[in-house]
């Protein structure tokens, strides 16, 4: 069963989508564009697994991209000690995740802001920054630039680490994190892109 909860939005990438929400075997699944963008209550399969280092120890979490909280969630569950900032620049969507998939009830810190103008003017230092900035089909390229990645960097902790959620863009991708011992985790339609601040 699927319900559209909104007809379009104008929202800071200057894009309308169609914002909705279906009931697959149980799990409510929050689409953007009817792809799916966060299910509740959250899946242990799909690319949102490989969001979630398999060792952390820091404290202090960035994610770029809050959806429904599926990553949140996942993340929590695993470490309970994360202190999370999510920041999304689609506020229907966060309205939508409230209501619906009971994103409010994470413990999380909501602002509503672009993603890449909070991680160009915080001076808050992060222990882990997650990116998963897609909106439906449409992935803004600017995640794998070298400024973008250059900003990341500049607010992470030493040992912090960056995990990105993006298209196979390889040619880019490569040019962009060399240096950096980036890993790909090619997990089908998705790839995970991830490394670690050392100095």
């Amino acid at each position: 069963m699927r319900e559209e909860l909104f007809g379009k939005e104008l929202n800071g990438f200057l894009r309308d989508m169609k914002i909705s929400k279906a009931n697959v075997d149980g799990t409510k699944v929050l689409l953007v564009d009817e792809v799916p963008q966060s299910t509740y209550p959250p899946s242990e399969g799909g690319y949102w697994k490989h969001m979630i280092p398999q060792d952390f120890s820091g404290q202090e979490v960035l994610l770029l991209g809050v959806g429904a909280g599926t990553i949140a969630r996942l993340l929590l569950k695993k470490y309970i000690h994360a202190n999370i900032i999510g920041v999304d620049n689609n506020s229907l969507l966060i309205a939508t995740a409230n209501q619906h998939f009971k994103l409010d009830e994470i413990n999380m810190g909501i602002i509503i802001q672009d993603g890449f103008d909070y991680i160009k003017k915080t001076k808050k230092k992060f222990d882990l920054i997650l990116v998963d900035m897609w909106n439906g089909y449409w992935f803004p390229f600017k995640v794998l630039s070298k400024e973008f990645v250059s900003d990341c960097q500049k607010r992470l902790n030493n040992g912090g680490q960056v995990y990105i959620n993006a298209p196979n863009l390889d040619n880019l991708a490569q040019e962009t994190l060399k240096g950096l011992n980036a890993y790909k985790d090619d997990i089908g339609r998705n790839v995970i892109y991830r490394w670690k601040l050392t100095k």
